[in-house]
């Protein structure tokens, strides 16, 4: 449950960092339903589960880069087709693969050892 809720800060977090205020706002209701955001939350945890660990999930820093990373990747897809979501099936429908680019510059100090 911990987990859970420290994704789901980091996800509100992401959004509430989006500058200027008009592009938070645009954030704010991508993820206006509520199976979007728990949907992008539950892979995470889901990723986190996975083994080995993903230190990128684990550090907050690099958890936003993921965040970041993903959270583009869906509203360039949902632009494109001109879809607003509605839950995280009709996404990953759409999306079928996600490609990161996992810098080890985004892991604090701590984490890069992994």
């Amino acid at each position: 449950m911990a987990i859970y809720q420290d994704f789901s800060h980091s996800l509100i977090s992401y959004i509430d960092s989006q500058q200027p205020r008009e592009a938070q706002q645009v954030y704010k209701k991508f993820f206006d339903a509520p199976g979007v955001f728990d949907g992008l939350v539950n892979i995470l945890v889901q990723e986190l589960r996975r083994s080995p660990i993903r230190p990128h999930l684990c550090d907050e820093n690099a958890r936003m880069a993921v965040i970041d990373q993903v959270v583009h990747t869906m509203m360039d897809k949902c632009d494109e087709n001109g879809v607003q979501l509605h839950d995280m099936a009709e996404m990953l429908e759409r999306l079928q693969m996600i490609k990161f680019k996992l810098n080890k510059s985004d892991l604090s100090e701590d984490m890069q050892v992994f």
